[in-house]
């Protein structure tokens, strides 16, 4: 297996749930429409993957955001609309993952 491949496979778990923060939340006060998607980046040996590229974008729509992880790997993208969305995370020396049908109810 490739270390790209290893690193992908790795990296897509993370994002699911390595820091426990992939989790699509919707605020439930007001008359709040919007959703953030948020989480951690760790490489295959758990460490942080820090000033990552992120993009999320809307599958229906194409409306996309992007940002940044911080230092220590964390991400958040907010204000989006309910939807489903395909997160991508790249970062120079690192295979370029893909994480569709994350749907924000």
């Amino acid at each position: 297996m490739s270390v790209a491949r290893a690193w992908r496979g790795r990296l897509v778990l993370v994002l699911v749930g390595g820091c426990g923060f992939l989790a699509p939340s919707v605020r439930v006060w007001g008359q709040a429409t919007t959703g953030s998607i948020l989480g951690c980046l760790l490489d295959p040996s758990g460490g942080l993957v820090g000033e990552a590229n992120i993009r999320v974008q809307n599958q229906a729509s194409g409306l996309a955001q992007t940002g940044r992880s911080s230092s220590q790997g964390e991400y958040s993208i907010s204000g989006l609309p309910p939807g489903v969305y395909t997160l991508t995370v790249s970062k120079e020396g690192f295979a370029t993952v893909a994480r569709p049908g994350l749907e924000l109810a």
